[in-house]
């Protein structure tokens, strides 16, 4: 899966062992990488065995109801689509705040590629959090 991350920190990367249930079932690699300048301090990416498994463990970690947002000023959820080769790839980016820290997070789901990742950050607004992760992963490889 580390041909999945960007390679401009994929070298960052170790194998991750999670222990939530929410996240383990049907989990099969995890990746806990550190993306350094420009970055949030850590984000980790879990592969699924299906797409299915993938969005329960999102829904899992996220919650449901959420209020639809751009994620660039506040918490709640939004739709997206990567693009790649001309082929869309639709997921769900959910933007949270852990107070009191103030650690923003941004957890988000891959449908097709049967990713969920997770980064967080201390220093980090949403506004860059989110500029971030317009190019966070994961690819698709050929």
């Amino acid at each position: 899966m580390r041909n999945q991350v960007p390679t401009q920190w994929s070298d960052t990367c170790e194998p991750y062992e999670p222990t939530d249930k929410i996240i383990t079932a049907a989990m099969t690699v995890a990746l806990w990488c550190k993306p350094g300048a420009g970055g949030p301090a850590n984000v980790v990416y879990y592969k699924y065995d299906s797409t299915t498994s993938a969005q329960k463990a999102y829904r899992g970690l996220v919650g449901s109801n959420l209020t639809r947002v751009d994620c660039t000023k506040k918490p709640g959820e939004m739709d997206y689509t990567a693009t790649t080769d001309g082929v869309e790839r639709p997921g769900k980016l959910t933007c949270l705040k852990d107070n009191p820290k103030g650690t923003q997070a941004f957890v988000w789901v891959d449908n097709q590629l049967q990713i969920v990742a997770n980064s967080w950050d201390e220093t980090m607004t949403f506004a860059t959090m989110k500029k971030w992760w317009e190019n966070a992963g994961p690819l698709k490889v050929n």
